[in-house]
This record gives C-alpha cells, sequence and structure tokens, in this order.
C-alpha cells in the first residue's frame, strides 16, 4: 500500500546549579527570578538576593512550592516582598527549609489554609526575621501546619486574616515554636460566619511552645471583640505576654507570663529599620525587659529582627542601665525612656526640675535626647531644658508669659543604629492654670415669629485657651434662648460650652412681638461658675416685621390638558397693601402659567397681588395623572418682589388630573425562516419594547392578537404571540411557502375621555423552505467478525440540488478501557471490536448517497452479537436536516478465529495495522505485500543464518509494523497531525500531545479517501492537509495563542518559542514569513497553516520529536488509548520508551520497543485470550 519513512534522535539533559542568586523581581520563571532558583536550586543549597536598590516586591502568579532541602536568606539591608497576588505565597511539601529577611504578603489560600505558608513536609521549617503580613486563608491566614515541624525566631506576624480559625497562625499537627515572636492585630472568622476563634494563633493539634512572645491585639470577626490564642500551648511556655482575647491555658505570673494584658502599648506596623516591618514598644509596654535572656542566649539571638546593629538584649529606661533584660517580642526597644507622669502648674510659674530614665546609655551613644511643646505659645521649645548625662536626665520647663491651657510635652530620645536613625518618645501633658476674661458675642436679626438662623455666635476672649470650657447665660429678654439645634431651650442662669456657644445660638421672639430680645454671657472654666469672667457680653437680637400665609384655590383637568379655572390666590385676612407680590415655589409634575396660559412662572419667582388674585393655569406633566401622581405648588406672600417680609408660612393648591389612556406599541422581530417539517418553533423575545404607554401605565396588561394569516394552510399550528413577546408557530408537515403575519397589541386601559388600547398593525413573513433530508439506509447494519470492515450508507433525498455536509462519529458505550474485551457482552468496544471512526461528508450537488467505512476486528473471543453505534449530526448547507434514522446500529457477529488468538495470524495481524495506523480495511496489493514480508519465513532459505522460523516471524512482525509507522500515508496524516499540536499548543499536562479522540479525529480528516499509490491520491492528501492546516490554525485554542492582529514575524517567531527550536537557517525563518505575501498582519488562514508546517520541518524539531512520535503512536494504535490513561495513569511508561529508544538512537528493533509493545498482554487481550 505504498509504506515509507525513516528515524531521528534527541538527548535530554537535566542539571540543578547551587547557590542561586535572586536578580529579578518578575515572576515568569526565568533565570534569576525567585521561582527559577526554587525549580533549580540542589537540594541543600542556598539562594541569595542581589535586586537593584530599594525596596523590591516580586508579585507571584502562583503559589510557591518548596519540595527539597534548601535556605533562603533575603538582604540584611534591603526590604524585599513576596507577594502573592491572590495565591498562598508558599507550599512546602518536603524538605528542611531555612527562610530569613523577607516580608511574605498578599497570600490567598481561598477555601484552603495557610494563605502566606501552608508546610505539609515532615521536616523542618525555620523562619528567622520574617513578617507575615496582609494573608488571607479559611485557617491560618499567616501560616498553617500541617506536620513537620516550624522554628519561628525574631519575626512578626500581623495584619493576617482567617475565615475560620487562626488568623495569624493554625497549628493542626506537628510542633510549632516561637521564640521572641510579636502576632498582633490579626483576625479569625473574617466573615463573621460563627464562632471560630483564634485570632492570633489556633491550635487543633500538635505541639505549640511560646517563649518571649507576644500575642496580643488580635481580634475575632470585623469588630473589636478580643481573640488572641484559640486551643492551648505547651504549659512549659515561657515570658510571653498575651492579651485578653484568651490565654492559651497558660496563668499569668507562672514561668514569667504576662497573661490578660488589656493593653501591648505596640506602635503600628512599620518601617523601623532593617529589611523587615516591625511593631515597636511603647514607653511604658509591659513587654520592656520582661523577657527571659537565657530563651534569647539558647537561640543564639544577638540581634532583634531588624538585625545588624539591632541588639538583642537592651535595658529599658525602668531601672536606669541598673540590668539588660530582653523584651518581650520580635523588637528591642533601643533607645527607651521612661513613661513621664502628667504635670501641672499656674500662670506664669515654672514647672520645678526633675529627673527621668532612658535605657541603654552604656551600648551605643544617643544622638540626642530633646524635647518639644506641642502649644508653642504657651511654652516655646527653647523654655524647655534636659541636662544631665548617663541614664538619668533633668528636665526643667518655663511656660510663656500670660499664657495659659494644657501642652503636650514630647520627650525623644534618638540614636543611630546600623545607618537607621531610630528614636523612642514618651509624652506627658502639663497643664497652665488661668482665670477667663470676658467672652464676645455676635448679634443678629430675625423675622417675626421666625427662630433666627445666623449669629449669636460666642467666643472665648482672644487670651483665653482650653481653660474655658462653657459660657454663663443670664438677662434673656423679649423671647426664648435655644441652642444650635433650634430645640434645646436655655433657660436664664444656665451653662454651655464654649462648643455649643460657638456654634452659634438661636432665638425665637415672643409670639406676634416685634420687641427686640437680648441676653448676657460670661465665660467659666467649668459647668457651674467655679471660676467666671468678672465682665459679661451682651448679644441684641433685631425683630423684623413679616407677612401671613395667603390662601390659594384648587383645579380639576384631564391628562395632558391645561387647566380653565381655580387657582385664585388672596392675601390673609389679617394683611393689607403691604402684601404686595406672591412667591411660587414646589411646582410639582408639571408647569404653572400666568392667566393667559402661556407667561410661564418659574419655581421660586415672585409674582404680582394682581395676577395671582386673577386665577393661575396648570399643564400637567405629560402622560401622568391622579392619584398615582400629585400636581401642586406652595405659594407665600412677601411685601416686595424681592422676598421682603415672606410668610413663614405657605399654601399649597392642588391639582386633580384625570387619566387617558395612551396607545400601546412594540418594535416587531425579523422575518422567520425555517425547514420543512421543522416541527414546533418558539422565537423568544420576537417582539420587543412592549410598551402599554408610558410608564405610569405600566401596570397595565396586553396581549397581542393576530389579525390576519395569508397563507393558513401553510401552518399545523397557527402562528401565536405571547404577552411577552415569545413567538410560537408549527409548519404543516411535507409543505413549503411564505405566509404574511398582521399583529397588533392591546391593552387593558380602555377608552374613556379618548384612550387608545390598541396599537397600529405590523406585519411580517414566515417562509417555509425545502430541506435536504439526510438520514442512514438503514437504522441496524450486520456485519461478521472476519469482514474486516461494514460500510455504512447515509442517503440524502427530497432537496439535492446544492452541496451539503454532515459529520459522522462511532460510539463506544462499551466501558472503554475498563473493561476485559472477552468480558463486554452485547456492547461492541472500540477498542477490541472495531476502530472509533469520525468524520465529515461531503455532498456535492446532484449526490444523494455516501458510505462510510468502518473498520471491525476479528477477534477469538465467543460473546455473541455485539452492538455499537453511529450518529449523524452537524448538517451544513442550505436545508440540511437530519431525519431517522440519525442513529444507527452495528452488530456485529461472531466469526471463527483462525489461532486460538486471533492476532497471530498473519492476514489478521497485517489487516489491524491497516485499521490501527491507516484506519481504513487494507488494500489487496498492499496487504499481500505486508504477509508476504512475515510468511516468507516458512521458507528457510530466506531466513537470516541461524534464525529459528519463530525468531524469523517475530523480527519480520515487528518490522512490519514499524514500518507503518514509518509510512508515507502515516507520517503526512497522524504524524503531522502530533507535530501541528507539540509545537504549536500550551499543554503541558500533556507534552502537548493531543488527546486520542483529538488524534483520531484529525488523522482520520486527511486520511479520508487516500491509499498510497492508488489514484489521485497525492491531490487527495494535499486537499486534506490544507483543509486540516486552515481548521487547525483558526481554532479558539490556537488563536488565543497566536492572535490574528500580529504582524508575520510575531507569529512565526512565537511558534518558533513555543517549539523550543531555532531557524536552521535564516532564510527557514524568511521563507515561513514570507508564506504571508507581505500582509501587515498573519490573518490569513492558509499563510498561518504553511508557516506552522514549515516550523514543524525544523531538523531540530524532527530530531527531539520522532521518537516521541513513535512511542505516542504505539500507545495510539496498539493500545487504543492516551499514553497516560489506565492501566498506567501517567507518563511514566511513554518516558520510559522514548528514553530507551533514544538510547539506541532509534533503532527500534534493538530498543525492543515495537516488540514489547506486541508481546503486551494489553495488545494480546484486544484479540484473545
Amino acid at each position: 500500500g505504498g509504506i515509507g519513512g525513516g528515524t531521528a534522535h534527541a538527548t535530554i539533559n537535566v542539571n540543578c546549579t547551587s547557590p542561586q542568586v535572586v536578580t529579578s523581581a518578575l515572576d515568569d520563571g526565568s533565570a534569576g527570578t525567585l521561582r527559577y532558583a526554587i525549580i533549580n536550586v540542589c537540594p541543600v543549597g542556598t539562594i541569595t538576593f542581589n535586586l537593584p536598590a530599594g525596596p523590591q516586591t516580586i508579585t507571584l502568579t502562583s503559589s510557591l512550592i518548596i519540595n527539597k532541602d534548601l535556605t533562603m536568606i533575603g538582604p540584611a539591608n534591603q526590604s524585599v516582598t513576596v507577594n502573592g497576588n491572590g495565591n498562598r505565597v508558599l507550599s512546602i511539601t518536603s524538605g528542611n527549609v531555612n527562610i530569613s529577611n523577607l516580608t511574605f504578603s498578599g497570600g490567598v489560600a481561598g477555601a484552603g489554609n495557610g494563605g502566606g505558608i501552608l508546610t505539609s513536609s515532615t521536616g523542618t521549617l525555620t523562619l528567622t526575621g520574617m513578617t507575615l503580613s496582609g494573608n488571607t486563608a479559611t485557617n491560618g491566614g499567616g501560616l498553617a501546619l500541617t506536620a513537620g515541624t516550624i522554628n519561628i525566631l525574631n519575626s512578626t506576624i500581623s495584619g493576617n486574616t482567617a475565615t475560620a480559625n487562626g488568623g495569624g497562625l493554625f497549628n493542626q499537627a506537628g510542633t510549632l515554636n516561637l521564640t521572641n515572636v510579636t502576632i498582633a492585630n490579626n483576625r479569625s472568622d473574617f466573615d463573621n460566619s460563627g464562632a471560630e476563634i483564634g485570632g492570633g494563633l489556633f491550635r487543633t493539634a500538635g505541639t505549640v511552645t511560646l517563649k518571649n512572645t507576644i500575642v496580643a491585639g488580635n481580634f475575632r470577626g470585623t469588630g473589636s471583640t478580643a481573640d488572641d490564642i484559640g486551643g492551648t500551648v505547651n504549659a512549659a511556655s515561657l515570658s510571653n505576654l498575651i492579651g485578653t482575647g484568651g490565654a492559651g491555658g497558660l496563668t499569668n505570673g507562672t514561668n514569667g507570663n504576662q497573661v490578660g494584658v488589656a493593653n501591648a502599648r505596640l506602635a503600628p506596623l512599620a518601617d523601623n529599620g532593617g529589611p523587615t516591618m516591625t511593631h515597636a514598644l511603647q514607653p511604658g509596654s509591659p513587654a520592656l525587659d520582661a523577657g527571659d535572656n537565657t530563651t534569647a542566649n539558647n537561640a543564639g539571638l544577638t540581634t532583634d529582627q531588624r538585625g545588624g546593629l539591632f541588639g538583642r538584649i537592651r535595658d529599658a529606661a525602668s531601672d536606669a542601665d541598673t540590668t539588660q533584660t530582653v523584651d518581650i517580642g520580635a523588637f528591642e526597644a533601643d533607645p527607651s525612656i521612661e513613661d513621664i507622669t502628667d504635670k501641672s502648674t499656674n500662670e506664669d510659674t515654672a514647672l520645678p526640675s526633675f529627673s527621668f530614665n532612658v535605657g541603654d546609655a552604656s551600648t551605643i551613644a544617643f544622638d540626642s535626647i530633646t524635647g518639644t511643646s506641642s502649644n508653642t505659645t504657651l511654652v516655646p521649645n527653647a523654655n524647655i531644658s534636659i541636662t544631665g548625662s548617663g541614664s538619668t536626665r533633668n528636665i526643667s520647663i518655663t511656660p510663656a508669659a500670660n499664657q495659659f491651657g494644657a501642652t503636650t510635652i514630647t520627650v525623644t530620645a534618638t540614636k543611630t543604629i546600623n545607618g537607621t536613625v531610630v528614636s523612642m518618645s514618651d509624652t506627658f501633658v502639663l497643664t497652665v492654670n488661668t482665670i477667663p476674661d470676658t467672652p464676645s458675642v455676635t448679634n443678629t436679626t430675625t423675622n417675626e415669629d421666625t427662630q433666627s438662623t445666623t449669629g449669636l455666635v460666642i467666643t472665648k476672649n482672644a487670651v483665653d485657651g482650653a481653660e474655658v470650657t462653657n459660657f454663663k447665660i443670664t438677662s434673656i429678654t423679649g423671647g426664648t434662648l435655644f441652642k444650635n439645634d433650634g430645640a434645646t431651650a436655655i433657660p436664664n442662669n444656665s451653662f454651655i460650652t464654649v462648643a455649643e456657644g460657638g456654634a452659634g445660638l438661636k432665638f425665637t421672639p415672643a409670639a406676634n412681638s416685634v420687641v427686640n430680645g437680648s441676653f448676657q454671657v460670661q465665660s467659666s472654666t467649668d459647668n457651674v461658675g467655679t471660676v467666671l469672667s468678672p465682665g459679661s457680653a451682651t448679644a441684641t437680637i433685631t425683630v423684623v416685621p413679616i407677612a401671613d400665609t395667603p390662601s390659594v384655590t384648587n383645579a380639576t383637568t384631564n391628562e395632558d390638558v391645561q387647566t380653565t379655572s381655580g387657582l385664585v390666590i388672596s392675601r390673609n385676612a389679617v394683611d393689607g397693601a403691604e402684601v404686595t407680590h406672591f412667591k411660587i415655589t414646589a411646582i410639582t409634575n408639571g408647569t404653572l402659567f400666568k392667566n393667559d396660559g402661556t407667561t410661564v412662572i418659574s419655581n421660586n419667582s415672585f409674582i404680582t397681588f394682581a395676577e395671582g388674585n386673577a386665577g393661575l393655569k396648570f399643564t400637567p406633566a405629560a402622560d401622568l395623572f391622579s392619584p398615582a401622581t400629585s400636581f401642586s405648588f406652595t405659594v407665600q406672600a412677601a411685601t416686595s418682589s424681592a422676598g421682603a417680609g415672606l410668610s413663614s408660612g405657605s399654601a399649597t393648591a392642588t391639582i386633580t388630573v384625570n387619566s387617558v389612556n395612551d396607545v400601546p406599541s412594540f418594535t416587531k422581530g425579523a422575518d422567520q425562516t425555517v425547514l420543512e417539517n421543522a416541527g414546533a418553533q418558539t422565537v423568544n423575545n420576537w417582539a420587543t419594547i412592549i410598551s402599554a404607554g408610558p410608564a405610569n401605565e405600566s401596570g397595565q396588561t396586553v396581549n397581542f392578537q393576530v389579525t390576519n394569516n395569508t397563507n393558513a394552510a401553510l401552518f399545523s399550528v397557527a402562528p401565536a404571540i405571547s404577552p411577552t413577546g415569545t413567538l410560537t408557530y408549527t409548519p404543516a408537515n411535507n409543505v413549503s411557502g411564505s405566509a404574511t403575519i398582521t399583529v397588533v397589541l392591546k391593552d387593558n386601559g380602555g377608552t374613556a375621555n379618548g384612550g387608545v388600547d390598541t396599537s397600529p398593525a405590523q406585519t411580517f413573513n414566515i417562509n417555509v423552505t425545502a430541506a435536504a433530508f439526510l438520514s442512514f439506509s438503514a437504522a441496524i447494519y450486520s456485519v461478521n467478525e472476519n469482514a474486516g470492515s461494514v460500510a455504512i450508507t447515509v442517503n440524502r433525498t427530497a432537496d439535492t440540488s446544492v452541496a451539503v455536509t454532515v459529520d459522522y462519529a462511532t460510539s463506544d458505550n462499551s466501558g472503554g478501557a475498563s473493561s476485559p474485551c472477552g468480558n463486554i457482552i452485547g456492547l461492541a468496544s472500540s477498542r477490541c471490536d472495531y476502530n472509533s471512526m469520525f468524520g465529515t461528508l461531503r455532498f456535492a450537488a446532484g449526490e444523494t448517497q455516501k458510505t462510510i467505512s468502518v473498520p471491525i476486528t476479528l477477534d477469538a473471543y465467543t460473546e455473541g452479537p455485539e452492538n455499537f453505534t453511529i450518529a449523524l449530526t452537524n448538517p451544513t448547507g442550505s436545508g440540511a436536516m437530519l431525519v431517522t434514522p440519525l442513529n444507527a446500529t452495528v452488530k456485529i457477529n461472531d466469526s471463527a478465529s483462525p489461532t486460538p488468538n486471533a492476532i497471530d495470524d498473519t492476514s489478521n495481524f497485517v489487516e489491524q495495522l491497516y485499521h490501527d495506523f491507516l484506519n481504513r480495511p487494507s488494500d489487496p496489493t498492499g496487504k499481500a505485500f505486508w504477509v508476504n514480508n512475515i510468511d516468507k519465513c516458512n521458507d528457510p532459505a530466506q531466513r537470516q543464518p541461524g534464525q529459528t522460523l519463530a525468531q524469523c516471524i517475530e523480527v519480520q512482525r515487528i518490522l512490519t509494523a514499524g514500518a507503518f509507522f514509518l509510512s508515507i500515508e502515516f507520517q503526512t496524516s497522524g504524524g503531522l497531525v502530533r507535530d501541528f499540536y507539540v509545537a504549536a499548543l500550551d499543554r503541558p499536562a500533556t507534552g502537548n500531545m493531543p488527546s486520542f479522540v483529538e488524534f483520531e479525529r484529525d488523522t482520520q480528516a486527511i486520511q479520508a479517501g487516500v491509499i498510497v499509490g492508488q489514484g489521485s491520491w497525492q491531490t487527495t492528501l494535499a486537499n486534506n492537509r490544507t483543509a486540516f492546516m486552515n481548521d487547525f490554525v483558526m481554532r479558539a485554542e490556537f488563536v488565543g495563542l497566536y492572535p490574528t492582529t500580529d504582524t508575520p514575524a510575531q507569529y512565526v517567531d512565537k511558534l518558533y518559542l513555543h517549539a523550543n527550536v531555532t531557524p536552521g537557517t535564516l532564510q527557514e525563518r524568511a521563507d515561513a514569513i514570507a508564506e504571508f505575501g507581505g500582509s501587515p498582519t498573519a490573518a490569513d488562514p492558509g499563510a498561518r497553516g504553511r508557516a506552522l508546517l514549515r516550523i514543524t520541518r525544523n531538523a531540530a524539531f524532527q530530531a527531539r520529536e520522532f521518537n516521541r512520535s513513535f512511542v505516542y503512536m504505539e500507545y495510539i494504535g496498539f493500545l487504543r488509548r492516551n499514553p497516560n490513561d489506565p492501566p498506567d495513569g501517567n507518563f511514566n511508561g511513554y518516558n520510559f520508551w522514548v528514553n530507551k529508544l533514544n538510547t539506541f538512537n532509534g533503532d527500534f528493533l534493538q530498543a525492543e520497543m515495537v516488540k514489547a509493545f506486541l508481546s503486551s498482554a494489553e495488545y494480546r487481550a484486544r484479540f484473545g485470550p
């Protein structure tokens, strides 16, 4: 049958390198990235960092995974953050791992544990100088331990969240040891879903030991519920500071533990020097000098988390450097300062000098110890003097002359450590007592019977300060005084606060009175008048007369019609000629006119008394009516056109508008065209924008009515339209033609007052076109196993005037590879009994019949009749339609096997090679050639010297099987298909190789109608190949990787990059680009396919892929499955044979590769026991 081919060879080398240096903050897996370093560092290797200067953030695209022993050391003097970017930052599955001087943040575990770090390794993880912040997970927002041991030293865990337990840490199993660690500001139960606990730390199993560690200021939920430790920790834990949210079984005062601390006095997480952020200790923190030195020394801690010269055991200010004791937590306070109590003195009196302590004067020298005042007017900074040396200093303060009040004095001790300026500050309040002076108050003016809205603002004397807290109100006359809210009355001789006075008071004159009002004010240091200003200020309220409320008559009209009467405005009976104008406001849902009906009256405008008294006109807004909508305006009286003397009250005119129904409307859909015998049709949303009228008629019901049908005989169920616009109809069988349908929309709004309830008529056409019916010639086909194949006929009836296509595919319902061939009763298996066939039948105009040939497998099993199905789908072309039978059943009958296992028969063996590699029955000439290639062994003269008959047959069967793979017919079809997938697609899980079904479908499309050496096979092959290539390069998966908007050069270079080869020559690349003929984009399917074909013919690509293709086809052809399908379940077997074939330089006979597959139990079980 025309077999030909060749072999090629490839070599693969794998290396690791230590140490690895991270030089790039990218996460594309390239050399220099952290991900590359983790993957390529040798076991027990080291990863260091040499990134560009300044803080650096490595933003991950997926979680990092460590599965080996390694050490990762962040820079000592540079901030490096690894951001999970919505992924868990790090998973450790095996190995002993040491990590230091890094920040892990932005980690998200979703429904899993350990947003920052998850360790399931049985080894040991040691974290030193680390900060875990801003991570989230179900359990263990910062870190989760499920096995092994974690040692955390000099590290901070802050700002992490868990929707369940353990906002900071979650210990599910294993051993967790914490030494000088700060755990603060973490949250459990972050989604407020229940009672999950352990905002700082949660232990469900294993052992957790805390030493010199802070677990405080953590929370549960999104509120302020304290929640520090969930579960119990090791009772041997010592010298820890635990907050109020759970003690973890520890007792306050035992082993140096402080339990139930309400305020650990931690500063916010910040850059306090060193490569990672820390919580600094504030003056008076209970963590100062409260740790255990032995623990810190045994752990080898010579610095705090910041490293460098930030010493670990330093002295706090409390004992003036008598004893240096380690602080609890990751931060060691240096410098430190005593918590100074608040002080007070009187005006013009210096504060007596007093002493205070500073910590660690004996280590690194202080840069400065300074004092500043928050109120430099009261106490200028120059008036603060700090003297002395060593650990005890003196401070004296002199307030400015004639100044009173309070100031916050800040005492700051500063050092430079490791090149970083660090400091600690303590504040205390200095109060300077004084005597208040006379305040001031502004006057105001208000209308008669109207509360004032401005003025009456009381201000302290300019020389007074915060010591004046209240004002005393006296001598209120002419009305009632209120606070700024206008409702809280202020009695005579009562006190108000400075803020209340500064906000401004309100004054309501006595009813109908125009007499001016007044009151007096004094300053006070409290609300009982302990110290009052000797003088008082007086406020005067001027009362202006105003008009009273006018009256107006109502009116009635129809929807969209202007009123003709009513709306007459009159003065109040108590008013006279002084009321000259009316103010119009709050015109609602319409337009107001003067009596002429054309002059518009705007909101907030004035009309004369005469214009109002003549009666106004009102036109309601379009399509609105009562009572669904209200129509009104309000009127006030005034003594001028500028609004002087405007009445405080207003009158409201109400207009009643009677409804009038508006015409309904809709937008018709497109004309309909269906095939003859198409059955019941439903067209959702055929009619759109269905409206009963304006929005105020949206509650009306609507119905469509078909008023005319020009061809009723065209339908078995007449067209109808639902109120929601769904068109339904059923064409009559075996009838074609057209009908014009007329339809209107009717609402239930009625026709009262001239309303319209029916829309204008609209027409559309329904066209029923003649169909081309496609079906199998029979619903059941029968074939004997020894027939080799079964011919299945597809007929086209009715309209045959145009070209149509239809897809076909066999279907295996036998259980596939999971069922032994001999045990499948009644159901045919594509592995055991026939070959799966997929394809497309193409009917030219006038063609009425096509034949599908399905290869049938001869086996030695006695199984009785077995069935498989074949189906027609996806008809295309004008009028193409599937009719029954569109599914057919093929019954395979047992035939006698010539040998106990049918594959041992030479003729059957060769026939099966045609089935498995070329997807067709054998051609007589080709089969005779290959049968003789094996049976010649029966002639001793044609054997190799010393070769037995059995040895000869085995070798010839192997060579024959290999020849089918190497054949032109297979290499130009199946070989091409695999090359296209591997070179172009991104499927790392399968080495980019096609699945069994994909391979068979595409290979059969190229092989259709091709028998090498017969007829115009080259033309058929070229046409089939071109059709495949053009289709492949326009599939969504391919276009997603290689957009049609790329330039030809971009397209070709991406293909070379993905295929992992370089052009053999510059001309090779140029030829691939030239396929596009100078086009600016790589959009032409033909050029895309030809360019890809050139890349797959690259010598390096073929050398690498040929042996892989050979092994791949052994699985596909002989075992009828993917290499990683059961019973393999992975690619280990495939990789074994690829490596072995490479070792033997592609000599499949010496490698015994083909032999192994032919002799395998899995292959032979397809054909017999």
